[in-house]
């Protein structure tokens, strides 16, 4: 794969400074060559007597139309001449005729050399539009395709070849490539996408593979006979980032998602697959990454609704539309309050409430979820801080928002901001979010716990946690999954799921918490198997205003009604 090396703007100038004045020195020297020979020839001529023997062979009869011709150049003036002995005077003709010789040979010499340069110089803007021209069609980094030259290449098949081929149009980009920027450097992403770049670019022969900018990535497939036969191309994509990229001795895990269409007959435009690929590629990542898919028409409405709740969630967030709603965590056996868990909710205008579910991917999708986040917890922190001293607040943290290496300075800037005690902040993370970066999750959990921040590890027991996890990571609290909660009663796996659980965490000296609780049964069988704490329905939905308002501050009233 050819590489485009980019020189500095110095070494530039220095070697554009050269290359304009050694050619000029060298034209120079040539020109002065030709004059000295040219005065060289004319001098020997001229001491050989060379004029004498012309004299000579003009007047020889076997010249004799020679000789007329120069005897008319004589009748018309020029100087006076015999031609059968040595002219009179310093430049007669017979001079003259001597110079104009030896000067005709100098220009016939320098007339060449100029020939010469003129060709070189015509190769040299011949060579140097065709590299122009490949720069302009390649990416400089990867040497693979840009763009310009994919479109090319696909709007050339559209009109020539779609009729009578079957080709698919890939789009794919690299989960998780901004967090090896973030951590190692963009040295380290760069190589990245070259090593990745190797690795795919030999399974499309006849097809074409171009990076767009960023870690995106676009592909034409060579002829399909089948939809089978693309889909094998797709697992080469993806099997292309299984095997860890290594950047000094430092193995990078990263992921691929990768959204296909098919490219259609005339009709068709490149413009328009590319955006029915980039809805694939919505799907495929909505999927749980390291998938491929198909584009379906049905797809459109789902981006559609995309694209209008990033518009309006920018929005919301300038406007501080979006507030925290608070949900109790209870003590099971008092059923006195220990805390609140903010959850964010968006009511709009138009539409009333808004499901987290809906909005929260959109904005870790579009790069929202850290202001989002910051938000809720600014706003949560100005709530909690008239709370009685004992209540805890929890937020939840996104796995995009662990990417961050200033997470923990720019959290404990809020709280310390909202003059909200650190001791009673405890966040909760996700298991998904240790699988994908375990290094930077931990040194956050550090920085946020040696500022007095507890941690809580959520949704335990639906993830991909492993006891590794729970030593290296330091949690003091492990949350139930509602799944396992809502199923106790008649699911026995799910009863012993819980009861493990709860084992756990005592031999790990760690707080439990059941979610999902709604029913007086959950709540003993709970009870009964020893977990302390809990949330759900029974205890109270999320709502803006807690237990604690102003009056029940007053009256020193912490305890739920039932």
């Amino acid at each position: 794969m050819k590489q485009y090396p980019v020189l500095s703007m110095q070494n530039g100038d220095h070697t554009a400074k050269i290359s304009k004045s050694a050619p000029s020195r060298r034209r120079w020297i040539e020109n002065a060559l030709i004059v000295a020979a040219t005065l060289s020839l004319y001098a020997i001529a001229s001491g050989v007597d060379l004029h004498e023997k012309m004299h000579h062979w003009v007047g020889d009869p076997s010249h004799s139309e020679v000789a007329a011709k120069m005897r008319s150049i004589a009748a018309i003036g020029l100087a006076p001449v015999d031609f059968r002995r040595p002219g009179h005077g310093f430049l007669d003709v017979d001079d003259l005729m001597l110079l104009g010789l030896i000067a005709s040979l100098g220009l016939t010499l320098f007339a060449s050399l100029q020939a010469g340069r003129l060709r070189a110089a015509l190769k040299r803007q011949s060579q140097a539009e065709a590299e122009s021209l490949e720069l302009a069609l390649h990416d400089q980094l990867t040497g693979l395709a840009n763009r310009r030259k994919f479109e090319v290449f696909g709007k050339q098949f559209v009109a020539e070849r779609a009729v009578v081929e079957n080709r698919a149009l890939f789009l794919l980009d690299l989960d998780h490539f901004k967090s090896v920027n973030d951590i190692h450097g963009h040295a380290a992403g760069d190589k990245v996408l070259v090593d990745y770049a190797k690795r795919i670019q030999p399974h499309f022969p006849g097809g074409i593979v171009a990076r767009f900018g960023g870690d995106e990535f676009a592909v034409i497939t060579p002829p399909l006979a089948d939809d089978e036969e693309a889909f094998a191309y797709a697992r080469h994509c993806l099997a292309a980032v299984r095997e860890p990229f290594d950047y000094h001795g430092i193995p990078l895990h990263l992921g691929a998602s990768v959204g296909i269409t098919h490219i259609h007959a005339t009709s068709d435009t490149i413009a328009e697959a590319l955006r029915r690929a980039d809805i694939a590629l919505y799907k495929a990542k909505r999927g749980g990454r390291m998938q491929f898919a198909f584009f379906e028409d049905s797809l459109d409405h789902i981006v559609r609704e995309r694209n209008w709740i990033e518009t309006e969630l920018r929005a919301a967030l300038a406007g501080g539309d979006i507030v925290p709603y608070f949900q109790p965590v209870v003590d099971l056996a008092t059923r006195e309050v220990t805390g609140y868990e903010a959850l964010a909710r968006w009511q709009h205008a138009e539409r009333g409430i808004i499901n987290p579910a809906e909005f929260i991917p959109v904005a870790e999708e579009f790069g929202l979820i850290c202001q989002l986040g910051e938000s809720i917890l600014a706003k949560a922190c100005a709530v909690a801080r008239h709370w009685p001293a004992h209540v805890m607040l929890s937020v939840n943290l996104s796995p995009v928002q662990l990417h961050d290496r200033e997470l923990g300075r720019k959290l404990l800037d809020i709280v310390a901001e909202a003059d909200f005690p650190a001791s009673r902040l405890e966040v909760e993370i996700t298991e998904n979010a240790l699988i994908s970066d375990l290094e930077g999750a931990s040194e956050t959990i550090r920085q946020l716990r040696a500022a007095g921040v507890s941690v809580a590890l959520d949704d335990f027991g639906t993830g991909h946690s492993t006891l590794n996890h729970l030593t290296a990571c330091r949690f003091d609290r492990l949350k139930i999954d509602r799944s396992f909660v809502s199923s106790m009663a008649d699911n026995h796996d799910s009863r012993r799921i819980v009861d493990s659980i709860l084992h756990l965490s005592r031999s790990f000296g760690i707080r439990c918490t059941a979610e999902g609780i709604e029913n007086n049964g959950e709540l003993q069988m709970l009870a009964d198997w020893g977990c302390r704490e809990g949330q759900g329905f029974l205890f109270g939905r999320p709502e803006e205003k807690t237990s604690f308002d102003r009056q029940e501050l007053d009256a020193g009233d912490a305890r739920l009604i039932a």
